[in-house]
């Protein structure tokens, strides 16, 4: 698992140099694979999203993100993306809302806990394209929610280190690997 992230940095540049019809072949091949059995794991979905965002600067003409928005805007998205992150390290519902009131308190967030069947992979597209478009500044502010949010539980898990890493770089915010899943 803790692999997979470092492997897909790696590629990046081969992927890049597709040219047009490959890179259309590959994308349905990865949609072809995250539907292959007809659901989405967290692990494909955020995945594919990585592979999307980085792929898109090479393969589509898109202006630059609008790096305007304010955290206290974006309370609700911030508010969903901790609830994934908590919910992707613990099971139990009681310990996932201890997790998510950690990184909830360094944003100042009062909203609750988004249900873990409540949280649809479109709600988290969106919540990362609004996300996308914070102030530089107040970026690192989010990093730290989450990176509280997923160490309140005293333990970091290769999963859940390699969700962290991959939604910073969704994010426009690359983060080093850590440096040993496991204890937080």
């Amino acid at each position: 698992a803790t692999a997979r992230l470092p492997v897909l940095e790696l590629a990046m540049p081969a992927l890049r140099r597709m040219d047009g019809g490959a890179y259309a072949a590959f994308r349905e091949l990865v949609e072809a694979v995250r539907e292959a059995d007809g659901r989405t794991t967290l692990r494909e979905w955020t995945l594919q999203r990585f592979l999307r965002v980085h792929l898109k600067e090479a393969f589509a003409a898109q202006p630059a993100r609008s790096r305007r928005r304010r955290l206290k805007e974006l309370h609700p998205q911030a508010a969903l993306l901790l609830s994934l992150l908590a919910h992707a390290g613990e099971r139990d519902a009681d310990r996932a809302r201890s997790c998510y009131a950690a990184g909830a308190s360094e944003l100042g967030i009062t909203l609750p806990i988004t249900a873990r069947g409540r949280m649809g992979l479109k709600g988290l597209d969106a919540a990362l394209d609004a996300l996308a478009e914070l102030r530089p500044l107040q970026m690192p502010k989010l990093l730290k929610a989450m990176a509280r949010t997923v160490a309140a539980d005293g333990r970091v898990d290769a999963e859940e280190a390699e969700l962290l890493r991959t939604i910073a770089d969704v994010l426009g915010c690359p983060m080093p690997p850590l440096a040993a899943p496991g204890r937080a």
